[in-house]
């Protein structure tokens, strides 16, 4: 299995607002697709090299926006960096990860909550319940 090449495309190509950006990976005939949580104009990307524009005429109309673009192409390369060291693991262990096992992965050195659904049985969502309810203690008691 070959180290996937990775993409950075953004959510919404034609907004006037800032927009999520997408890391999107094929291998094996299967598609990742994970955001970055990272969020920037289209006007500021360049869709060739696919990171946060260099042009320094575009830059100078967004002065405020250039310590910005630095940091989110910093937080690109740290993706596509983890993303080719998670397939360099499974490469390894000499098996092709399916895309939510590379998604778990990916949260736990992110740092994001699980996107893979969990199932609960009942008294797993009583105690969630519980814990997430807006009732004053002496509700809860009767639950």
């Amino acid at each position: 299995m070959n180290l996937p090449e990775v993409k950075f495309l953004l959510k919404s190509v034609k907004s006037t607002k800032p927009t999520l950006v997408y890391m999107v990976a094929r291998y094996q005939n299967q598609r990742l697709v994970y955001s970055t949580g990272a969020k920037i104009l289209p006007l500021l990307w360049d869709f060739k090299e696919q990171r946060p524009t260099q042009e320094k005429a575009i830059i100078k109309k967004f002065p405020k926006e250039k310590d910005e673009l630095k940091d989110i192409a910093l937080i690109l390369d740290q993706y596509q960096t983890e993303l080719k060291e998670i397939f360099r693991t499974f490469k390894l262990k000499k098996r092709i990860p399916a895309p939510d096992q590379i998604k778990e992965e990916l949260n736990k050195i992110f740092k994001k909550k699980s996107t893979v659904n969990k199932k609960i049985d009942l008294f797993g969502f009583i105690e969630e319940f519980i814990k997430t309810t807006t009732k004053k203690p002496v509700t809860i008691k009767g639950y």
